[in-house]
């Protein structure tokens, strides 16, 4: 190296120095100037395009900025290119340009095959697409060539479980606590893995150590909350105090005032979720929108929806404003909901994935409800309502919420069937040697408790089955550990069909298979029942003492079938057991129970809409806006 490049390599590394000083001192606007002549003078100097990039992101929330510092970089910088592109595709993919990511990953790894970073991004997208074969390609390979990077192993673990892998899923995630014991998401996602493979008690345990570490993610939390959900040792006065516990821990202050509605104006009604989709709260929301009176009601959609389909487009084509925001921060999105002047605003979410808590804790509406999304209080004092009914929360419930329950006068949804569903068939039954018992809830829900009264049940009815039908039970391990809890019961393996996932249709289909479904506890099924029931097969219930298990209730009362519902164990197998023996009778309510339902007030949704929107106008009179 000459003298002259050494003395400008100096000159170089001394303003460098400098730049980097300013920031540390927290003088973000002198650091960023400093930055910028540093590249004027050094356009090839790749490191500070990407601190340049990083302050203006994460410190100055200009990632429009960033990304312009990213792409000069990638011209002016070819010897750090697949850095580059690897970065800017996870602005990118940040924003939701999925296909520009995906070229930017894969253009860093036409520069460097081996960057592990890349294939690990790669991975994130193919995960997130559900793509789950080639995302497990890319995190395998990220994880091959950087074997010891706690962060690629965390993310691994998550992988591996969605791709049904659970037991090389949890090695995986512990292998990572080994070399990181303290980091937070580790926790949780093991905790997760856990939890796909039906380890309810470890997973809890995973996710309250999660919670317990310093600077945890309110998503951390929020997943603790609604996994607690199915552990009947929980008493509701606990549950209620943890949910009140994740306010106090992450909620930030209300940042909103509000001007008062012109005279005349239509009301106008926010839905916010990360689910309206083939989801249940899609498909529960999607006949209520459909069916908004437009003379009185304004529409809008706060979707944040990654993998959209044909229940999306529906909500794109009934909503007056479809606004896909998940590139939004909870700020960003809070401001853009108060500027609509949105009057009532709905959550769709409560704690599970991908909620929007923290932009509902801003208040940046003056009416917020809960609702669909979560079957407890979310414990947000910022949000007034939860829209319940008399099944759900019967007298003597409303001091485990911290909103104000609004009970409506049938249930609290309505659904619209599949129209993939194939004709109900003839009760299997009476053309099988054996009585087939389903159940097609996610593992979560099996309770030990749920496979003792189960196995009591199969023991009770031979010749008889169980089927269950859950896109866990893809993996072969899970497969392996369900027969075991049902051997400990004197249930054989061959009394068990286990099936993993399936395509909608495929799965309604299976209902021909089941002579009476079995409702998990205290944990219920949902949609679930409301598909069985459809299928002309009713569900045997017992209902517990909160809301998410009291669904199935509601369901089978506004179809008219309350004798399935149980007020105690012996009473819900006593209830399957007769069903057993009754053959004709539930070869009768088979054929006719689609009609049932179809005349019910479960799937009217003009007439859920019309009362849901009356008590809409109540809030409205009740808070004064």
């Amino acid at each position: 190296m000459t003298d002259s490049s050494l003395k400008a390599q100096a000159a170089r590394d001394a303003q460098h120095r400098c730049a980097r000083a300013l920031f540390e001192q927290g003088r973000l606007g002198e650091a960023v100037a400093a930055y910028e002549a540093l590249l004027a003078a050094h356009p090839e100097f790749g490191t500070a395009y990407f601190e340049l990039a990083g302050i203006l992101d994460q410190h100055l929330q200009r990632s429009d900025l960033a990304l312009v510092q990213l792409a000069r970089g990638l011209e002016r910088a070819p010897a750090d290119a697949g850095r580059f592109c690897n970065s800017i595709g996870v602005f990118k993919l940040r924003a939701g340009d999925l296909a520009a990511a995906r070229t930017c990953f894969e253009g860093a790894l036409l520069v460097d095959p081996m960057f592990a970073d890349a294939h690990a991004n790669l991975g994130l997208l193919y995960y997130n697409q559900n793509s789950m074969e080639a995302a497990l390609e890319h995190y395998a390979r990220a994880v091959e060539l950087a074997p010891a990077v706690p962060q690629l192993l965390h993310n691994y673990t998550l992988v591996l479980s969605k791709a049904g892998k659970g037991d090389e899923a949890i090695r995986i995630g512990q292998r990572a606590l080994k070399l990181d014991p303290q980091n937070a998401t580790g926790w949780h996602n093991l905790g997760l893995a856990q939890r796909a493979r039906g380890r309810l008690a470890d997973a809890l345990v995973a996710l309250r150590k999660s919670v317990a570490i310093p600077g945890h993610s309110p998503v951390f939390h929020s997943d603790l909350l609604m996994i607690s959900l199915y552990d009947s040792s929980l008493s509701q006065s606990k549950l209620v105090e943890a949910h009140r516990g994740w306010a106090r821990c992450h909620a930030p202050a209300r940042a909103f005032t509000f001007d008062a509605r012109p005279p005349g104006r239509r009301l106008k009604i926010g839905y916010v979720s990360a689910d309206l989709r083939r989801h249940p709260v899609g498909q529960f929301l999607a006949p209520v929108v459909e069916a908004h009176d437009r003379k009185r009601f304004e529409v809008f959609a706060y979707s944040s929806t990654a993998a959209e389909d044909s229940v999306t487009q529906h909500f794109v084509e009934h909503c007056d404003h479809f606004q896909r925001v998940s590139a939004q921060t909870d700020e960003q999105l809070a401001e853009l909901i108060h500027r609509d002047g949105i009057d009532i605003l709905f959550d769709l979410s409560g704690h599970t994935a991908h909620n929007r808590l923290i932009t509902f804790a801003q208040k940046p509406a003056p009416i917020q409800v809960s609702w669909l999304g979560y079957p407890f209080t979310t414990g947000l004092t910022t949000i007034d309502y939860f829209i319940s009914d008399g099944f759900e929360t019967p007298a003597g419930f409303d001091r485990w919420f911290t909103e104000k329950l609004v009970r409506m006068p049938d249930g609290y949804v309505c659904v619209r069937p599949s129209r993939e569903a194939p004709p109900v068939g003839p009760l299997p039954a009476l053309s099988e040697p054996q009585f087939t018992f389903g159940c097609f809830n996610n593992l979560s829900k099996m309770t030990p408790e749920v496979v003792a009264l189960w196995s009591e049940i199969l023991n009770a009815t031979e010749p008889s089955r169980l089927l269950l039908h859950t896109r866990e039970l893809d993996d072969i391990t899970t497969q392996a550990s369900v027969r075991e809890q049902f051997d400990r019961h004197g249930v054989a393996s061959e009394r068990l069909i286990l099936i993993g996932g399936a395509p909608q249709d495929q799965l309604l289909a299976r209902y021909g298979l089941v002579d009476l479904a079995l409702d998990p506890f205290p944990y219920c099924g949902g949609l679930t029942t409301c598909e069985a029931l459809w299928m002309g097969v009713p569900v045997v219930t017992l209902p517990a003492e909160r809301f998410c298990g009291r669904h199935s209730l509601s369901h089978l009362h506004n179809v008219g079938l309350p004798q399935f519902a149980a007020g105690s164990k012996t009473a819900y197998r006593d209830i399957a057991c007769a069903w057993r023996q009754d053959l004709t009778g539930l070869a009768a309510l088979r054929s006719s129970l689609r009609a049932q339902m179809q005349s019910s007030a479960l799937v009217d949704g003009v007439r859920f809409t019309r009362a849901f929107e009356r008590e809409l106008e109540r809030m409205v009179v009740e808070q004064g806006i």
